[in-house]
């Protein structure tokens, strides 16, 4: 199963390509398409998958799953999705097998995604790759929102407990509520891992059900109140981001997401981020094109000689954020359990930004949870 995302954490190996195809893949995506499937289905259809190179598994049955997600482009609601895959051993140009299946929701909404998942009829099969096309969908009426997701948090331990509370008049008003669980890795955009599913109402005072990879639970106070869920899912370091999404047969709902939260094994912790100029001065009104250095205080009690690398993202501020910068510091934690990294940068635009910042080993671990988070506003060039 399914790569790693640690609160917003990339691998130090995937900053650089993620740094430079930040600036390049709106650009890349609108001109020519990333896999030949898409050139004929998507201008068609109006619908688009959001991989080429959608995750696949072997579930504990030995069939192969493949997960993905499909975005509704077009400004109404769409139903009957269907997608078909191809499973290939390595080398091979027909296919072990091929498998059709649809999207988990009914209806997509308008400008909406839904994931999807097929399996293999067969097992054990050898699957070096995998294709996945669009056959096709109609239009349909939407579902009006009578579901509400909410107090998402995503806990990570020997794997994964997503628990929240799921609400709205549709619990009432509608037979067969499914609730599915969405798991992410860190790559940009971040890839879909896995899918989880389950009747939240039927599993209502029962005890935890499913497998040694998925298990949950559902509980409420009582008839009308919010019901608490819980999944506790078989994922490691790879899983980064985890969204929810419910269904029923005449409700929909909202699609909250939540970073995985991790407590790493350290004593190190991130503290003062701030801008300074060279003399080590801080910097409160950055300016377009003056270069100028993001700081932090590492606080290394008990850690002391540890090597690190300090990570700092800058990200521009909107409804979709882009990525504008990122830059590291490689260094080690002083007898006196402190380090001051710097990083250099030079703002390309004017705007509103915020600076993230992390910390890493050698060996790709984080040593630190993430630093805490700096806006900054950036002054146009004089």
């Amino acid at each position: 199963m399914p790569a790693e995302r640690n609160g917003a954490f990339l691998r130090p190996s995937a900053w650089c390509a993620c740094a430079l195809l930040a600036a390049t893949a709106a650009l890349a995506c609108a001109a020519t398409p990333a896999h030949a499937q898409n050139a004929d289905t998507e201008p068609t259809l109006g619908i688009r998958l959001t991989s080429t190179q959608p995750a696949h598994y072997a579930d504990a049955g030995g069939h192969t799953v493949i997960v993905g997600e499909v975005v509704n482009l077009q400004g109404f609601p769409v139903a009957g999705v269907r997608v078909q895959a191809g499973l290939y051993a390595d080398g091979v140009d027909d296919p072990l097998e091929v498998l059709v299946g649809g999207t988990l929701l009914e209806v997509i909404p308008a400008r909406g995604s839904s994931p999807y998942v097929v399996r293999s009829e067969s097992t054990g099969l050898d699957v070096a790759g995998v294709s996945v096309n669009l056959l096709g969908f109609t239009s349909s009426a939407a579902k009006p929102r009578g579901l509400e997701l909410g107090d998402l948090r995503v806990l990570a331990s020997d794997g994964l407990v997503v628990e929240g509370t799921l609400s709205g008049a549709g619990l009432g008003a509608s037979a067969n509520v499914a609730l599915h669980a969405l798991v992410y890795d860190s790559f940009v955009p971040p890839r879909l891992l896995g899918v989880h599913s389950a009747r939240p109402l039927e599993a209502l005072g029962g005890d935890p059900a499913g497998d040694a990879d998925a298990m949950f639970v559902a509980s409420s106070p009582g008839a009308g109140a919010p019901v608490n869920y819980e999944f506790s899912l078989a994922y490691g370091e790879e899983a980064a981001l985890v969204r929810v999404i419910a269904e029923s047969d005449r409700h929909s709902s909202n699609a909250p997401e939540a970073r995985v939260m991790r407590q790493p094994d350290s004593p190190l912790t991130i503290q003062n981020v701030s801008l300074v100029n060279v003399a080590g001065t801080p910097v409160s009104m950055p300016r377009e094109g003056a270069a100028a250095y993001i700081r932090s205080t590492i606080d290394g009690g008990g850690a002391e000689g540890s090597v690190y690398e300090y990570i700092a993202q800058v990200v521009r501020f909107g409804s979709l954020p882009v990525i504008e910068f990122v830059g590291s510091f490689e260094g080690e934690i002083t007898p006196a359990g402190l380090a001051q990294p710097l990083v250099e940068w030079t703002p390309r635009s004017s705007g509103l930004f915020y600076v993230e910042t992390f910390l890493w080993g050698v060996d790709g671990v984080p040593l630190a949870a993430q630093g805490p988070v700096t806006l900054l506003n950036v002054e146009p060039r004089q």
